[in-house]
């Protein structure tokens, strides 16, 4: 474990990890103590408290906040005081978006759903938990290993069935087709093709790149 004064590269990541991973999770990433994590992390976030309207930043760190910070830590990152963001938190939860789902919504759920709860994302995507459920299903997403979360659905182990499919399958098809025809989440998926040293050949990874590319500008 890391000790002492802390680099510039370790502070800039510290930046980017900390206001939407956990303590414990940023501190394994660092290789610091959860203690140390938090000490710096006053250091770098404090600013003076702020009053007025929410912007989209700040709505939105917030959001990303919910399920692994509590409510002082996440006024750090906003820079307010911690009665406004439990206020907020009260406004935020009461938005229901309906409808379509935006790009940006499938990357922030494909992002965090390993390691929220169905309530948590609730909050975090502003969608009820039927839509955030139905989603994560079509998306064949599941949750990490260390997941506050109960009832976590668990993978059958694999076959010698499965596993010649997936070798057959992976180099041409995308992970998310995969893992709907063998009835598996994409990280299962991703976990065991990298375990058994499979990759994608190069025709399907310009035409994956190529879909995503149309799928977020249109």
């Amino acid at each position: 474990m890391k000790r002492g004064n802390w680099s510039v590269p370790e502070i800039e990541r510290l930046r980017g990890l900390f206001p939407r991973t956990s303590p414990a999770r940023t501190a394994r990433l660092l290789g610091r103590s959860v203690d140390s994590i938090l000490r710096r992390a006053r250091q770098v976030f404090a600013a003076d408290r702020r009053v007025g309207p929410w912007s989209e930043i700040d709505d939105r760190t917030l959001r990303e906040a919910v399920g692994v910070h509590d409510l002082d830590t996440m006024a750090l990152l906003v820079a307010r005081a911690p009665e406004d963001v439990a206020a907020r938190l009260a406004e935020l939860q009461a938005e229901t978006r309906r409808g379509p789902w935006l790009d940006d919504e499938v990357h922030l759920l494909k992002r965090l759903h390993g390691t929220r709860t169905t309530r948590q994302l609730v909050l975090v995507l502003g969608r009820s938990p039927v839509d955030v459920e139905r989603k994560a299903r079509e998306l064949c997403l599941g949750k990490d290993k260390a997941a506050p979360t109960t009832g976590q659905i668990r993978m059958p182990r694999w076959n010698a069935e499965s596993l010649a499919r997936l070798r057959e399958l992976y180099p041409t098809r995308d992970n998310l087709e995969i893992a709907r025809e063998l009835g598996r989440t994409v990280s299962s998926v991703a976990n065991k093709a990298s375990q058994l040293g499979l990759s994608k050949g190069r025709a399907a990874l310009q035409r994956m790149g190529r879909r995503n590319v149309r799928g977020r500008w249109g």
